[in-house]
């Protein structure tokens, strides 16, 4: 997911530069340098408005890759899809396709969005969205059970032995101190039991605020303990964390279901009117 990550942001930013070029400093635009000197593009409108060959384009580009989501739910169906690739590979390309299709369909706008046009791209913007958030949901619920609960007792173990190396410097409850400030740290504030009281908001919230403070730190440790137990520390709260919130998530996916596909279905009826008007009526995109 790495890679599509980076294309995406790469493209985007290529995107944006290249639009910013248009309208401000048309001279740095790519675009322009390949009409300058590319004999059969001397002809091409380098307008950004709705309507142009460039905002059209971008439309057709965004649509496609949007629906090129759905072969990734096709593959979930159809048992001679099962055989291609893994699942794990088409939903990355299902998400890749997902985020950039919304951004073509950002630039196509012209970023004005009003009427039919909002509707559908209010639609598609809490779709691409909200497949963000089931991604992160998915994540969560990946590792089976029992990998878990093996991975824990692995990881305790070690936790011991580094307690046991440290003497008389680390005990038994400062130990079980720096299990809980890692389970806090990774968005298990309230504990284990805590944990399962939480809304199903709040335990979604609370786990990203916890892997997103992972990203630039490690859980403190307490005195004596070697400094290479932060991150056995953080791995063992976080497979406490998917084990005990395991059922919780899998409750949120199903949920995330039932919001997530309606309002596909409602941005692909809305696109469909929108391109048939505009190309039935030659109604700017």
């Amino acid at each position: 997911m790495r890679t599509y990550t980076y294309l995406w942001l790469a493209l985007t930013l290529f995107m944006a530069f290249e639009y910013w070029a248009l309208n401000s400093h048309l001279s740095l635009s790519f675009a322009n340098f390949i009409k300058t000197h590319g004999h059969r593009f001397r002809e091409l409108n380098l307008s950004t408005e709705a309507g142009r060959p460039i905002s059209f384009y971008l439309g057709v580009v965004g649509f496609g890759f949007i629906l090129m989501t759905n072969p990734y739910t096709w593959r979930k169906k159809w048992s001679i899809l099962k055989k291609i690739g893994t699942l794990t590979g088409w939903l990355e390309f299902h998400i890749f396709c997902g985020l950039f299709g919304p951004t073509c369909i950002i630039f196509h706008s012209g970023f004005k969005v009003r009427g039919l046009v909002g509707i559908s791209f209010w639609s598609m913007i809490i779709v691409a969205v909200s497949g963000v958030i089931g991604r992160y949901i998915y994540v969560q619920i990946l590792r089976e059970e029992k990998l878990t609960s093996q991975d824990i007792k692995v990881m305790d173990e070690r936790l011991e032995k580094m307690r046991v190396q440290a003497g008389e410097k680390v005990t038994v409850q400062d130990l079980i101190l720096a299990k809980e400030l890692a389970l806090h740290f990774v968005g298990l504030p309230d504990g284990v039991e805590g944990a399962k009281r939480r809304s199903l908001v709040g335990v979604l919230l609370s786990s990203f605020w916890g892997d997103l403070r992972l990203l630039f730190s490690a859980p403190p440790i307490v005195p004596g303990l070697p400094e290479r137990s932060r991150y056995l520390l953080a791995a063992n709260a976080l497979n406490q964390r998917r084990s005990v919130l395991l059922e919780t998530f899998r409750r949120m996916l199903g949920y995330w279901h039932s919001f997530h596909l309606p309002f596909a279905v409602f941005m692909y009826l809305a696109a469909v009117i929108h391109i048939a008007a505009a190309l039935m009526f030659g109604i700017g995109a």
